[in-house]
């Protein structure tokens, strides 16, 4: 672990050096970008045997079938590659096991989902001979001092994770004093043991709180990203900063190996734009809000990462998510559109799974295939 240190050092100085048109004064209009045709080839919603009710968490098994979690009906339900439903491996209850009113649910590799719930215990699940998922066991958190949340698998036995804030003084936050935080990058077990710690600092951005009566409401602010730490492959991940405009590439070492150019044309924030995330918030909180929004979009508001394609979603509106696709070079390759209700939860090939939140019909899953 001797790289440790190099690596955030490299990191933050590159960070710090980039600037978002410091590749090119004009940059790539992603939008103007060829379009890529797709298909929704499969759809699965309300069945007899299926009543979604607030879907959160998608996985999908090496064999292509599906575990969905749903906080509405407080269960993990697993369908077939077909979309089949084949049962229901999890329900509400205060064992092992059994779920809380509020879980996650996060793949750690080896077809093995880990549920975490509010009390620190964690449960796993794991197929059986016919492919039908069952609890295996649980663990507590051992560590009392700092709160985890599990990222992915690092090694067999240790994983990537990020430290969360603690909220210990709400009067101060509701005066908004931070537009963003850091998040320290860890590697733990399972029993939330710290093997490495401080491989990373991510930051993200703070909502905006409001206080109301003897209470508060969060919103977000638009055109606000994460920093997100991406898993690869084997020998790599990918850190995301897009307030350089790049990605960054390491080893298992945590040693920078390679930066990825974004090379994004400046796109103003449109009054259209501010509309469509700030619809259903009241007007008085809206007029604080705004004065915090950035004049520039960012050269993206998410990612994924396929064997082949790097996927941006660019921007959201009344349209649509704009999709970009890139290859590892940073070249794009074209873009398409999905539904503003369509959250992309997984990418295996040319094939995008989503939660399809329509606020008429309701939840379901989307497999959608991308003719790339």
């Amino acid at each position: 672990m001797k790289e440790i240190i190099p690596a955030v050092l490299i990191s933050i100085i590159l960070t710090n050096a980039c600037s978002p048109q410091s590749e090119d004064s004009e940059g790539i209009d992603y939008s103007a970008l060829p379009d890529i045709p797709v298909e929704l080839v499969m759809e699965i919603g309300e069945s007899e045997d299926f009543i979604p009710a607030q879907l959160r968490d998608l996985f999908i098994a090496s064999d292509e079938s599906m575990l969905v979690s749903d906080w509405g009906s407080i269960t993990i339900e697993q369908f077939s590659p077909a979309g089949e439903h084949t049962g229901t491996i999890a329900a509400e209850g205060g064992g092992p096991g059994e779920l809380g009113a509020f879980f996650s649910m996060i793949y750690i590799g080896h077809d093995t989902v880990m549920v975490s719930q509010q009390q620190g215990r964690k449960d796993f699940y794991a197929p059986d001979e016919s492919g039908t998922f069952s609890f295996i066991k649980s663990v507590l958190n051992e560590n009392r001092e700092r709160s985890l949340t599990v990222i992915g698998p690092y090694s067999e036995s240790e994983y990537f994770a990020s430290t969360n804030i603690m909220i210990r003084d709400v009067q101060r936050l509701l005066t908004n004093p931070e537009d963003f935080r850091f998040r320290t990058i860890v590697l733990t077990d399972l029993n939330g043991k710290i093997i490495a710690d401080s491989l990373h600092q991510l930051k993200f951005p703070m909502d905006h709180l409001t206080g109301i009566g003897g209470g508060f409401t969060i919103n977000s602010i638009p055109y606000r990203v994460s920093e997100k730490l991406l898993l690869t492959d084997n020998q790599h991940y990918m850190i995301s900063r897009p307030d350089s405009s790049a990605l960054y590439v390491y080893d298992n070492d945590h040693v920078l190996e390679k930066r990825i150019p974004l090379v994004v044309k400046p796109r103003l924030v449109t009054d259209d734009g501010i509309d469509y995330f700030l619809k259903d918030v009241e007007r008085r909180i809206r007029q604080e809000i705004e004065p915090r929004i950035f004049d520039e979009k960012p050269p993206y508001l998410d990612l994924w990462v396929s064997d082949n394609y790097i996927w941006l979603h660019t921007d959201t509106g009344e349209e649509g998510k704009e999709i970009v696709l890139v290859d590892f070079e940073g070249n794009p390759a074209g873009k398409f559109m999905l539904s503003d209700v369509d959250e992309i939860k997984h990418i295996e090939g040319d094939r995008v799974y989503t939660l399809h939140m329509n606020p008429e019909l309701g939840d379901s899953i989307r497999i959608y295939e991308i003719m790339i």
